[in-house]
């Protein structure tokens, strides 16, 4: 299931990063340090964040008894960008909404309710 939605997240968010073609803060603070190479596309939305929470939002749809545990560690993953110097927390929370739009397009498309079910029966 994650597998078979990775390249339509990967347009959504790399649209949205070009479209909005926001610096990273290690662009504009050369004094902020990292201990990774700092990537060479825009930061807005925070495709990690993006990542995060749209795992997090389908986890939740196969077990919500620990949706909240999905969320807290996506906020986690998308978090620990910001504290690297990768990304400002309005990056994070554009994530976060391209997420829930994405998932919720996700969850109207009959295609992927296929699939969703089939996780649900190995889940």
């Amino acid at each position: 299931m994650f597998e078979a939605i990775t390249p339509d997240l990967s347009i959504v968010i790399f649209t949205l990063k070009h479209r909005f073609d926001r610096v990273r803060p290690t662009f504009l603070h050369t004094k902020l340090g990292h201990l990774f190479p700092v990537p060479d596309h825009p930061a807005y939305p925070s495709g990690h964040s993006t990542q995060a929470f749209t795992i997090a939002y389908l986890l939740k749809e196969l077990d919500p008894a620990n949706a909240d545990t999905y969320l807290k560690d996506a906020l986690r993953i998308a978090r620990n960008r910001e504290i690297a110097g990768f990304h400002y927390p309005s990056d994070t929370g554009a994530g976060r909404v391209a997420a829930r739009k994405f998932v919720d397009v996700l969850l109207s498309n009959a295609e992927f309710k296929a699939l969703l079910e089939a996780a649900r029966e190995e889940w």
